[in-house]
This record gives C-alpha cells, structure tokens and sequence, in this order.
C-alpha cells in the first residue's frame, strides 16, 4: 500500500472505529442483528430480546445518536430500523460467519 492510500485509510478508520464502539455491547449486537431482517417496534425488540424496555430504549438512544438506527413514526408507535445499508452488510456476514445453524 502506497503513502496515499495508506494516509486515505487511516483517515476512513476513525468513524469506522466509532461505530464499532458503538455496536460492541451485546444488547446492540443483538438488536442489530434483528433490525438488519427488518423494521420493528420497541415492543417488538423487547419481547425477542426478553429485555426492559428502558434498557432497549436506552441501546436504541445510543444508536440512533452515531446515526446507526433510524426511528419512522406512524402516530404513537415508533418503527425501528437500520439507518444505513453497510450495516446490514455488516450484519449478514456477521450472521453467516456466527451465527448460522
């Protein structure tokens, strides 16, 4: 790898060293796995995860603030979702490599 090319990953690694923080707790990881098969409530995230809802709500806060989830509201009910389509990627290999039976 040439010093432009190296100078041009180092730059891309710091947002992609944020998002790794950001989805390293296992309820994250979880979470995303589950949003990255399709949108779903808070409720919904709940009962798969057999989590509170504060401690969901309180995952979903920290994703939605690195802009990894995005909420669509129809009335009172929130739709969560995977805000970009790299992390579905991300999700699906993470799934076939560990997660497949």
């Amino acid at each position: 790898m040439d010093e432009k090319d190296l100078s041009l990953v180092r730059k891309k690694s710091r947002p992609v060293a944020a998002m790794l923080r950001d989805i390293s707790h296992p309820d994250r990881l979880m979470i995303l796995c589950l949003l990255a098969q399709g949108e779903m409530t808070v409720n919904a995230l709940e009962d798969a995860l057999n989590l509170e809802q504060s401690r969901v709500s309180q995952h979903l806060m920290r994703l939605r603030a690195g802009k990894h989830v995005k909420v669509r509201r129809v009335g009172r009910m929130a739709y969560y979702s995977i805000a970009d389509a790299r992390l579905t990627s991300i999700f699906n290999s993470l799934y076939e490599l560990y997660c497949k039976v």
